[in-house]
């Protein structure tokens, strides 16, 4: 995969940049609800980005925490399309969540819209990834458990795949992990189990077998681009959000 990337921004270490200037982020990282920004959750921000910026062949950015919940990151040689990509793997969170789908979800969904019931206790909805305005809510909304079966914290690792299907992204998961999906898996079998990005459902196929192994694929309407950005949030996500406060070109 380092391969295929090298060069995104800055180019390589053994290819001059071309580019002049860089490009200064300030990033705040937010706590959600009762949490708290504490000296361990910003060194794993500030580590977390770090390992991004290596993935995308970064060439020597300057990566340094600010105060209690700030970083700093300065890189040198960005064009206009490269800040803008760098922008995008710095703000993107990276947290990935299976969750099972209730079985009526359209249904419900439908009901719920006209007013004839309630979202049933238990289980929340949630956007699609290729969410529209202007289409109806029933069709761009998933019912799923408030609650994920699985999340990230056990993937390994994450690259893109291309199959007769297109673009993917292909998960490896730890030991630990690839027993909970196969557990989770063998006891859903014929159900559809969500799979939630920061938030968002990218699929939810039904499971056909149990999946053991460590292994799961996750598929969609995806370029080469989406993958390569998907590929390194999942291996490197962030425990909080965060947003950008300041950015500013860097002078020669």
């Amino acid at each position: 995969m380092a391969t295929a990337i090298c060069g995104f921004i800055g180019g390589c270490d053994n290819e001059p940049s071309k580019a002049q200037g860089g490009t200064f982020f300030l990033i705040r990282l937010v706590p959600e609800g009762t949490e708290k920004i504490d000296q361990h959750t910003l060194d794993r921000a500030v580590e977390t980005i770090r390992k991004r910026m290596n993935s995308l062949g970064v060439r020597k950015p300057v990566i340094t925490p600010e105060g209690t919940d700030r970083i700093s990151v300065q890189i040198p040689g960005l064009s206009a399309e490269d800040t803008a990509r760098a922008r995008e793997y710095l703000r993107k969170i990276g947290r990935l969540e299976f969750r099972l789908v209730h079985p009526q979800s359209q249904q419900i969904i439908a009901a719920f819209e006209a007013g004839e019931l309630p979202i049933p206790p238990g289980y929340v909805l949630m956007p699609t990834a290729e969410q529209e305005s202007g289409s109806q809510r029933s069709e761009n909304f998933v019912l799923v458990r408030t609650t994920a079966a699985l999340d990230g914290q056990y993937v390994r690792r994450a690259f893109p795949t291309y199959d007769q299907a297109g673009w993917g992204v292909s998960l490896e998961f730890t030991s630990k992990g690839g027993q909970l999906f196969g557990e989770l898996t063998s006891k859903h079998v014929g159900e559809q189990l969500a799979i939630i990005l920061d938030g968002k459902v990218l699929s939810a196929p039904v499971v056909r077998a149990a999946i053991w192994g460590g292994r799961a694929s996750i598929s969609g309407h995806f370029t080469q681009e989406d993958v390569e950005n998907l590929s390194i949030a999942l291996e490197n996500p962030l425990a909080v959000p965060v947003i950008i406060e300041e950015e500013r070109a860097m002078s020669q």
